[in-house]
């Protein structure tokens, strides 16, 4: 009996298979972002009162251009339950504790000591709605899913932790270097190293909670005392 060929269906399968499939997320991944971050800044530039449908579309746009993909990449080709491999289905108080517990942390040990030390970093508690949803509420869940998510997980398979989580971390730096570009800000040194700090925290979070609950809400946190002190 000659042996079955595979219809194209199969084929089709095997193929997908065989493509590296990380870093091709991570490759498209870069390039939305990019591709988003150079259509917002040119929306940002139009004065407010003319376009304030499109401005109000912004937050949307990045969900549609980070979360949308995690969630397709592990579906159909992780081929895994979303939330359960998002460790977001279970350990949630646990993982909500671990994160209020290094927030509390960082306000004590770092936020108010600065504000003390430093007398143009005046904390305030009167936010901008707008900015209170887009870069506290939703951000947690928007950035942490492809970084701790997704890419600390995937790269954790292949090599040892601590190697995966210091690839994140230097990721999830670069991925705020297109903004600051595109706002002709300055790229200084303290602030790279910061952020990738606070990335390895957050992927250690992860690892120790067992939970990306915890890095959502350190990172939500995070954000929260940024603009409490620095009205970004």
């Amino acid at each position: 009996m000659p042996p079955r060929i595979p219809d194209m269906r199969e084929r089709r399968a095997s193929q997908l298979k065989n493509v590296p499939s990380l870093p091709v997320y991570i490759l498209l991944f870069f390039s939305l972002h990019i591709l988003r971050v150079y259509l917002e800044y040119d929306l940002q530039v139009i004065p407010q009162g003319t376009l304030p449908l499109a401005l109000h579309l912004l937050p949307l746009m990045k969900i549609v251009t980070w979360t949308l993909p995690a969630l397709v990449f592990i579906k159909y080709f992780l081929k895994q339950p979303i939330l359960t491999y998002l460790k977001l289905d279970s350990g949630i108080l646990h993982g909500i504790a671990w994160g209020l517990l290094a927030a509390a942390l960082q306000l004590i040990l770092i936020e108010l000591p600065g504000d003390y030390f430093f007398g143009d970093r005046t904390m305030h508690f009167t936010l901008d709605t707008k900015a209170l949803i887009n870069a506290v509420l939703l951000v947690g869940f928007i950035e942490e899913i492809p970084f701790r998510g997704i890419m600390l997980q995937e790269l954790s398979k292949r090599t040892l932790f601590w190697k995966a989580n210091t690839l994140t971390a230097f990721l999830f730096m670069l991925i705020h270097i297109p903004g600051w570009i595109c706002m002709h800000s300055p790229i200084r040194m303290p602030t790279l190293v910061s952020i990738f700090m606070l990335g390895w925290v957050f992927g250690w979070l992860v690892r120790k909670s067992d939970s990306l609950w915890a890095s959502i809400i350190f990172h939500s946190c995070n954000n929260l005392f940024s603009l409490m002190i620095f009205s970004l």
